[in-house]
């Protein structure tokens, strides 16, 4: 986790879900978490209750504690790039698209309220820089209001439902 409070292990095994693995910064194991799909990057939420899942077309959300399956949802658009929870609004934001070297095109915002069990598709009509070197993050700057920062401009989402 960006703090240091958490390491994630993912295993691969061929006949086998993928699986995380997380532990304490002391390596005390917390819980086992697994997607049905190749796990391509996790995130944690800061306060630490959460943990996001992401395939190239699935994110699913974990309580930590009880390793309960929040909610979950597929992408059918594109390549899922980035895909975050944020807790206080209950609200998984993805970025899906197609990659061509260092562009990202035919961009879907997507927001998936898990509290109300409703989702909302934005598309972007343009095509940004994307490089592996900086990382995707989002920022929450208001209720359902977020910064989304790592591409060439930092995108601006404000979501209603």
């Amino acid at each position: 986790s960006e703090d240091g409070r958490f390491i994630g292990v993912v295993s691969y095994k061929s006949g086998t879900d993928d699986e995380l693995l997380l532990m304490d910064r002391n390596g005390n194991e917390l819980n086992t978490f697994s997607l049905n799909q190749g796990i391509t990057d996790f995130r944690i939420a800061k306060d630490g209750h959460f943990v996001t899942l992401r395939s190239d077309s699935r994110v699913a959300v974990f309580s930590v504690v009880s390793g309960e399956r929040m909610g979950s949802t597929s992408i059918r658009s594109g390549t899922l790039y980035f895909a975050d929870y944020i807790p206080e609004d209950e609200m998984i934001i993805a970025l899906s698209g197609d990659r061509n070297g260092a562009q990202i095109s035919n961009i879907e915002l997507h927001a998936i309220n898990l509290a109300e069990r409703s989702l909302e598709r934005q598309d972007y009509s343009g095509t940004l820089g994307i490089t592996n070197a900086i990382p995707l993050s989002i920022t929450r700057n208001a209720a359902n209001n977020y910064t989304l920062n790592g591409l060439s401009t930092a995108l601006n989402l404000k979501v209603s439902f």
